[in-house]
């Protein structure tokens, strides 16, 4: 799914019955690989973000059923960059979020991961541009270098 004009996008990866995260990540690691590369050639350079919908259930009661959505931080990549080393730390923020909630003692466990929802914006890195003319009250004082470039 595309939104503003191609800037930001969204791709989904439905998730199976296995209760295992890490079973999960390395099992379509290649998949959102893929997805970030594609992005990656249209958008240069990009911010990216994973959101995880899981549900959990209780240990002592497994009626009891509840979803929780757990995000990783937004990752940046810049072409030619190490991506493989972006994922997985996004994916290390995320199971230890999962873990945090999973020990507070609340009893909750993993009944099954739903998807995962890559998101991907583009990036515009900032870059030093051109020269501003000082305003005159910092200009006569003399105490300010303002050099003249020429890009």
């Amino acid at each position: 799914m595309k939104a503003l004009k191609g800037y930001h996008c969204c791709r989904r990866i439905l998730g199976n019955t296995s209760p295992d995260l890490f079973k999960f990540f390395n099992t379509h690691k290649e998949k959102i690989t893929e997805a970030l590369s594609e992005q990656l050639t249209e958008k240069t350079s990009l911010k990216f973000q994973l959101i995880f919908e899981i549900e959990f259930q209780k240990s002592a009661q497994p009626e009891q059923k509840i979803k929780a959505y757990f995000a990783s931080k937004q990752g940046i990549i810049l072409a030619g960059s190490a991506m493989s080393d972006q994922l997985d730390s996004s994916f290390s923020y995320i199971a230890g979020k999962v873990d945090e909630f999973v020990k507070l003692g609340s009893g909750w466990v993993i009944s099954k991961i739903n998807f995962c929802d890559i998101h991907v914006a583009k990036y515009s890195p900032i870059r030093g541009s051109s020269y501003l003319k000082l305003p005159d009250i910092i200009a006569n004082k003399k105490a300010v270098v303002n050099i003249k470039n020429k890009n």
